[in-house]
């Protein structure tokens, strides 16, 4: 600065909010609430079946996922399940969904037990509250 008086050196708003994110999702209730939504998010992913029907019930919408790179993409996916609750719900109440192999399957038994989890929703919406002005 003392050399080059007229030039100032800023630092990345977009990188100091990415950290300070990083640091929510190390917190322990954040932390869970993530790892459970990215639970419901892989098990649509990973099954035909599932994302054909998701893709049915949301009018073929996305359901974001989240990038290892990025942390703030952990809370876009937050706000994307979020947004998509009432399909999910709807989805693994169907006659479609409970007449499939998927609702006999264990994991799928745990992936509807976990879609219907009011306590998750609730804790995913104060969440999302929260990060939303720093997303």
């Amino acid at each position: 600065m003392e050399e080059f008086p007229s030039i100032f050196w800023f630092s990345c708003t977009a990188h100091c909010i990415n950290l300070i994110l990083q640091d929510i999702v190390k917190l322990q209730l954040i932390c869970s609430i993530v790892e459970h939504a990215s639970g419901i998010i892989k098990y649509i992913y990973n099954h035909c079946y599932s994302l054909y029907l998701i893709r049915k019930f949301t009018g073929e919408k996305k359901i974001l996922r989240s990038a290892p790179t990025r942390f703030a993409t952990n809370f876009i996916a937050l706000q994307s399940i979020l947004a998509h609750k009432d399909e999910l719900r709807a989805m693994v109440t169907s006659r479609e969904w409970i007449s499939s192999a998927y609702a006999k399957d264990s994991k799928g038994k745990k992936f509807v037990e976990s879609v219907l989890n009011s306590l998750f929703w609730e804790e995913c919406a104060i969440i999302v509250r929260i990060s939303e002005p720093l997303v």
